[in-house]
């Protein structure tokens, strides 16, 4: 069957184009400026080709249940992130919500943890840094404001994500 990093490719290549689509109706903004180009790139690496593609890597022998719980660390990652880059510690209100996430998806994945989790630990390995790459890139876009449009700028981070990815998936 076709290969994981060639279906990321294909899936956000594609959603890049409608993106793009959308923009141009919309009349957005679609030539991006010199120094747009880095947090983009960066966006489509961290997100998309690290972050999902990690994921989507892991999913091939853990399963979909345990990378959720895992990928539900996500918030936990983007919260330490924040406070590391603000210097800030998080707020209350941010730790019990990450808190009473997780104990919704203890509720609901209940039955799969007390049947016991076994899992490949490259795999598991895998998901979390797919995890943290996620938390990371979202802090990094944060820090770096575009005068583009949301779409138009989701459209070039999956443009540029399906590029990177394919050639990945070459090697």
């Amino acid at each position: 069957g076709i290969g994981p990093f060639f279906f990321i490719a294909g899936r956000v290549f594609c959603a890049s184009l409608i993106l793009f689509a959308i923009s141009f109706i919309k009349k957005d903004r679609i030539r991006i400026h010199s120094y747009e180009f880095l947090p983009l790139l960066s966006g489509a690496v961290f997100l998309w080709a690290m972050g999902n593609g990690f994921i989507v890597i892991a999913e091939q022998k853990i399963s979909s249940g345990f990378a959720g719980i895992i990928v539900a660390t996500a918030p936990v990652w983007a919260a330490l992130f924040d406070s590391l880059f603000s210097r800030k510690a998080p707020r209350p209100l941010v730790m019990a919500s990450i808190a009473l996430g997780f104990f919704g998806l203890a509720i609901v994945l209940r039955g799969e943890i007390l049947r016991g989790i076994h899992a490949d630990p490259f795999s598991v390995f895998l998901a979390v840094a797919g995890s943290v790459s996620w938390a990371f890139g979202m802090n990094i876009q944060k820090r770096q404001p575009l005068t583009l449009s949301a779409i138009s700028s989701s459209a070039y981070q999956q443009f540029f994500a399906g590029i990177l990815v394919f050639l990945t998936a070459l090697l």
